[in-house]
């Protein structure tokens, strides 16, 4: 049996980096999806919130759903120095 890959926190920078956008658009993935300000939308395994932040300006609230304790804590530090209001995180 084949054993499921966590994440290690002390590597956040890696999904930080500033090339990243470059292959990885979340403003054009988003907004090929068809979002609405109504919607209610979720982030499942959130990481750091490269796609939940993008994603809290297109719809009414979105859920930050990850398994790691480390990885919400560095994304609500994120959410709190843009005064982001509308995303709850769950772990």
């Amino acid at each position: 049996m084949k054993e499921s890959h966590v994440f290690d926190p002390k590597n956040v920078e890696i999904l930080e980096a500033k090339d990243r956008k470059t292959w990885q658009s979340p403003e054009e993935i988003l907004g090929a999806v068809g979002l609405n300000h109504n919607y209610v939308a979720a982030d499942l395994i959130c990481g750091s919130g490269f796609f939940t932040i993008p994603l809290s300006r297109k719809v009414k609230k979105v859920y930050g759903i990850d398994v790691q304790k480390e990885m919400l804590e560095f994304l609500e530090k994120k959410i709190k120095s843009q005064k982001i209001g509308n995303i709850e995180l769950l772990l």
